[in-house]
C-alpha cells in the first residue's frame, strides 16, 4: 500500500507540474501577441498567487470535466443501444422516444460493459504507449522511470474507476437500479485489471509490428461478431438482467481482487515497462519527422533537403556576395522547382486535351462571355495553390537562412534588402509560368469555340494574372521577413504568423465565393494587390532589417 500512495502522491506533482506549463505556456503565448505583450511583463512568470488561483480554478475545471466526459460517453452509448434496438426490431425514428425506459437504461449500461470495458480496454491496454510528458516530467526530475510509468498505469485506471463510481451512481437512480453504482466501477475496475495482465503477456511474446495489427484487425472482427450475434439472437435482455443483478456483486468482488493481485504481481513487470519506454522511444522519433516532414508551415523545405543537387552554373559563378549566395540555393534546388513545372504543365495539358475532347465530340459547354468572367474570381484560389511562394520560403529558410542568420555579415541592411529583392524576382518568374499557362488555356478556349470572347476580356484577364502573380510571389516572402517565424528546431514561435497564414487562406478561399465579377471585380483585386505589394515593398526596406533575425 506505501508503493500505490507514492505512485499518487508522484501522479500528484505530474498534475501540478503540466498545469504549470500549461500557464506559463499561456502567458508566453499572450506575450507574443502584438497588441497584448505590452501589457503583460516578465514579471507574471513570478507571479505565484495568481497561478494557485488560476490552477485552483483549473483543477476543479479537470475533475469536473473528466466526471462530465464519463457521463456524456455512457449517454452516446445509451443513445446508441436505443437505435440498435430500434433497428434490430424494425423500428421507425418515431419508435425512438418511446423506448427510452428504465429497462432500456439497463441495456445500455451492458452496452457500455461490452464497448468500454471489453473493447476499449482491450485496444487500450494493447497499444500501450507512454506520453511525451510523462517522458519529460520523469527525467527532469530523475525519477525512476519504471517506477513513474507503472504508477500512472495503476492510477490512471483507478481514476477512471472512481469517476465511473460518480458516473454509475447517477445513471443508477436514473435507470431504477441503484445497484449500477457498484456494478459500473467494479467490472470497469475487474475488466481493465484483467485485460493489463493478458495484454502483458502479448505485448511480451515480441510479435512483429505487423503481426500486431493483425492481432488487432482479428480482434475487431471478433468483437463485432460478438456484438452483432447478441442482437441477432436477441441475448441483450437476458445478458443485461444477468450483468445487473445482484448474483454478480460478490463474483466481481472476488474477480477485483484477483485481477488486481495479478496485475501487482505480475512476473515479468520490469522487463514489461522498459519494452514500453524503448518502443514509445521509437514511436516519437519516427512520429516526430513525419509529422516535421508533413507540416504545413515547414515540411515542404525539409523534404527538398534531400533533394539537393550540387552543379556548377557559370551564370552563378559570375557573381557576387549575396546575389551569389541566392543564386546558388536556387541553381541547386533547380530540379525540384523543374519537377513541380512538369507536373503543373501535365495537368494544364489533361486540361487542355480535355477541352479538345469537347469540341471534337460536339459537346455544347453552352459558354458565353458573361459565364466565363463568372470564373475569373476563382483564379485568385488556383493560384494560391499553384504558387511557388510558399515552397520557396521553406527552402529558404530550412536550407540557407537558418544557417546564415547566425552571422552578423547576413543581417546587415544591404543584404537583406538584396537577398529579398533577387528571391523576390525569382519566385515571380516560376509564377510567371503558371500565369502564362491559365492564359493560353483561356485562349484554347477562345479558339475551339468559335473565338467567342473579346479581346477586352483578354485585357483584363491579363491585368489580374499579373496582380496576381505579383501578390503570391511577394506576399509569403513579405510575411517570412517582416515576422520570421521559425526557430533553430524547425517549429513555427510566432502566432501572428499561423493567423496571417489562415487569414489569407480564408481571403483566397472568399474570392471563389464572391458574386461581384467582371470589370468592377478585376479592377478593385488588382489594385488592392498592387497597392498591397506597393506599401509591403516600402515596409520591407524599413522594417526588414530588424525583423529578419534568427529566433530561439
Amino acid at each position: 500500500m506505501k508503493m500505490l500512495a507514492n505512485f499518487f502522491k508522484e501522479d500528484c506533482h505530474f498534475f501540478n507540474y503540466n498545469l504549470t506549463k500549461m500557464l506559463n505556456s499561456f502567458f508566453y503565448f499572450l506575450r507574443r501577441v502584438p497588441l497584448i505583450k505590452r501589457m503583460i511583463s516578465e514579471q507574471v512568470y513570478a507571479a505565484y498567487g495568481l497561478k494557485s488561483a488560476l490552477g485552483v480554478i483549473l483543477t476543479i475545471f479537470s475533475i469536473s470535466f473528466s466526471f462530465l466526459k464519463k457521463v456524456l460517453f455512457l449517454i452516446v452509448i445509451v443513445a446508441l443501444q436505443i437505435f440498435l434496438s430500434t433497428f434490430v426490431n424494425k423500428g421507425t425514428i418515431s419508435d425512438i422516444f418511446s423506448q427510452i425506459n428504465p429497462s432500456m437504461l439497463q441495456q445500455g449500461a451492458f452496452l457500455w460493459f461490452v464497448l468500454v470495458v471489453i473493447v476499449y480496454g482491450f485496444y487500450n491496454q494493447f497499444s500501450v504507449l507512454i506520453t511525451q510528458k510523462m517522458i519529460k516530467f520523469y527525467t527532469e526530475f530523475s525519477l525512476s522511470a519504471p517506477q513513474f510509468v507503472l504508477g500512472q498505469m495503476f492510477v490512471s485506471v483507478l481514476k477512471s474507476t472512481f469517476f465511473y463510481l460518480l458516473t454509475g451512481v447517477f445513471y443508477g437512480l436514473l435507470a431504477n437500479k441503484p445497484l449500477l453504482g457498484l456494478l459500473m466501477p467494479l467490472s470497469y475496475l475487474a475488466g481493465n485489471l484483467l485485460l493489463f495482465v493478458f495484454c502483458r503477456w502479448l505485448y511480451m511474446i515480441n510479435f512483429s509490428t505487423v503481426m500486431r495489427r493483425w492481432i488487432g484487425l482479428m480482434a475487431t472482427v471478433i468483437f463485432l461478431i460478438i456484438i452483432g450475434s447478441f442482437y441477432y439472437l436477441g441475448w441483450v435482455a437476458s445478458l443485461t438482467n444477468l450483468f445487473t443483478s445482484w448474483i454478480l456483486l460478490p463474483a466481481w468482488l472476488i474477480l477485483t481482487y484477483l485481477s488486481f493481485r495479478a496485475a501487482w504481481n505480475y512476473p515479468k513487470q520490469h522487463e514489461f515497462i522498459q519494452k514500453t519506454i524503448r518502443q514509445s522511444f521509437s514511436f516519437y522519433e519516427t512520429t516526430t519527422n513525419d509529422t516535421q516532414k508533413n507540416n504545413q508551415y515547414i515540411g515542404q523545405g525539409l523534404k527538398m533537403q534531400s533533394q539537393l543537387q550540387v552543379n556548377t552554373d557559370e551564370k552563378v559563378s559570375n557573381l557576387k556576395g549575396s546575389e551569389y549566395l541566392n543564386a546558388l540555393l536556387f541553381s541547386r534546388y533547380r530540379q525540384v522547382f523543374n519537377k513541380k513545372i512538369r507536373y503543373m504543365l501535365a495537368g494544364f495539358s489533361v486540361v487542355a486535351v480535355f477541352l479538345l475532347v469537347l469540341r471534337l465530340t460536339n459537346v455544347d459547354l453552352g459558354l458565353d462571355e458573361a459565364a466565363t468572367v463568372r470564373l475569373l474570381p476563382f483564379l485568385f484560389f488556383v493560384m494560391y495553390f499553384l504558387s511557388f511562394g510558399k515552397q520557396i520560403v521553406q527552402m529558404l529558410f530550412v536550407n540557407c537562412d537558418s544557417s546564415m542568420l547566425y552571422y552578423p555579415f547576413y543581417r546587415e541592411s544591404d543584404t537583406i534588402l538584396k537577398g529579398f529583392t533577387y528571391r523576390l524576382r525569382r519566385t515571380f518568374q516560376y509564377n510567371s509560368l503558371i500565369i502564362l499557362s491559365i492564359f493560353f488555356l483561356f485562349i484554347l478556349l477562345q479558339v475551339l469555340n468559335d473565338f467567342y470572347l473579346s479581346w477586352q476580356f483578354f485585357g483584363t484577364l491579363l491585368l489580374l494574372l499579373v496582380a496576381l502573380g505579383f501578390l503570391f510571389s511577394f506576399h509569403e516572402l513579405f510575411v517570412y521577413y517582416l515576422l520570421q517565424p521559425f526557430t533553430s528546431d524547425m517549429t513555427v514561435s510566432s502566432p501572428a504568423y499561423k493567423v496571417v497564414t489562415w487569414v489569407f487562406y480564408y481571403f483566397a478561399y472568399m474570392n471563389s465565393q464572391v458574386r461581384v465579377t467582371g470589370v468592377l471585380y478585376v479592377i478593385v483585386v488588382s489594385v488592392i494587390c498592387l497597392v498591397y505589394v506597393a506599401i509591403g515593398l516600402v515596409v520591407i526596406y524599413r522594417v526588414a532589417p530588424k525583423t529578419f533575425k534568427t529566433k530561439d
